[in-house]
């Protein structure tokens, strides 16, 4: 009987050392579990755009600094999105990630003739990452003022790198 409990735990230990290496969601979850201080709130979520669905969520965290962020993820259209374990099945991927400075504007996200959608807002303080393409999609970011770095939003809409 012990050596089955210490096998069980011992292939539970290394399934969860397993996705907290391999899958970025999962770390992100484990995270913010157990760092207090970390308010997520969904402003948006647009159900169907060309078979994608996109979710707008707000980030605020005050742990050592404060930190505001938020995420623009796309996932499969369809895919029920109840639990993390549905974000993380059905692969939820972040395209945009920036900070909103004050006040937080949402994103606008509109289609655009084709396989191409809009990302458009008004003023950000920086873009930590920026996905153009996902799966099929062509995606086109639009910042009418990005406060930091200091250069025009063209520059700064290109000069983030891509979301992981």
């Amino acid at each position: 009987m012990k050596k089955t409990l210490v096998l069980f735990f011992g292939a539970l230990g290394l399934l969860a050392l397993a996705l907290f290496l391999l899958v970025p969601d999962f770390r992100v979850t484990i995270v913010k579990t157990f760092i207090p201080g970390c308010l997520t709130e969904q402003l948006e979520a647009i159900p169907d755009i060309h078979g994608v669905r996109f979710e707008v969520v707000y980030e605020n965290c005050d742990t050592l600094a404060k930190e505001e962020r938020v995420f623009v993820y796309a996932s499969e259209a369809g895919a029920p999105m109840e639990s993390w374990f549905d974000h993380w099945f059905h692969h939820t991927t972040p395209i945009l990630v920036y900070d909103p400075g004050y006040p937080a504007e949402k994103p606008s996200i509109e289609v655009s003739g084709g396989n191409t959608i809009h990302i458009s807002i008004d003023r950000v303080s920086s873009i930590n990452c920026q996905t153009h393409q996902w799966r099929d999609l062509h995606i086109d970011y639009r910042f009418a003022r990005v406060d930091y770095p200091p250069e025009t939003a063209e520059q700064a809409a290109y000069q983030s790198g891509p979301c992981r």
